[in-house]
């Protein structure tokens, strides 16, 4: 499933939202199936300066595998500052924060 909408309410501010959900049942994840789950928002505001925009981003990411009792959520919460002086030049400047939860630990064997 996939959904989107887009909104401008004003000339200065735009949001975009958007969602993302799957079940992956096909011959290679049959004995372990998984689904993932992916929801996006984000805000522009273009300020009273004018070549100023900010952007505020939020990236949700849910992993399940019921097989394995394992469930990951994933949040990046990010704010970007472009500054645009001529068209010739762009200075952006952003930062993200992640925080990441599993529900347990599955080890990757190494050199198998």
């Amino acid at each position: 499933m996939v959904a989107s909408a887009d909104w401008k309410p004003y000339s200065f501010l735009s949001m975009y939202g958007a969602y993302e959900g799957a079940n992956f049942r096909d011959p290679y994840t049959w004995i372990s199936p998984d689904s993932q789950n992916i929801g996006k928002f984000k805000i522009k505001y273009d300020t009273p300066i004018q070549a100023l925009s900010l952007i505020g981003s939020f990236l949700w990411n849910r992993r399940v595998n019921p097989d394995q009792d394992y469930r990951r959520d994933t949040k990046d919460y990010t704010i970007t500052a472009t500054y645009i002086p001529i068209d010739t030049l762009s200075v952006d400047g952003s930062f993200t924060y992640e925080k990441i939860k599993d529900s347990k630990d599955i080890l990757t064997p190494v050199g198998v």
